[in-house]
């Protein structure tokens, strides 16, 4: 027989699993954004996450947690290209 506080934990569990997913394959989508253009998939994620339903089940801001992933998104492409362009000025002996 299940108790009722591990049918909760096993809620809980879900909500975390879910979230986390979709911010992986938001995290995804967005890396490869530029190369696909009008990607359907971005929005929907990005629907989801900033959704009422997301909010209520999670009870967190969908639009930060949006703005602040794509914030980190920008920051690692721009951290990316920095390192790039010393290595390549280190392998020129510059």
């Amino acid at each position: 027989m299940i108790k009722e506080d591990t049918k909760l934990v096993n809620v809980e569990l879900l909500i975390e699993a879910i979230v986390k997913c979709a911010v992986k394959d938001y995290k995804a989508e967005l890396r490869h954004k530029k190369r696909i253009k009008n990607n359907e998939t971005t929005k929907t994620i990005e629907k989801f996450i900033v959704s009422p339903y997301f909010e209520s089940i999670t009870g967190l801001n969908g639009k930060w947690i949006v703005e602040e992933i794509k914030s980190r998104i920008e920051n690692s492409k721009a951290t990316n290209k920095a390192k790039t362009a010393r290595e390549s000025r280190n392998l020129r002996g510059g």
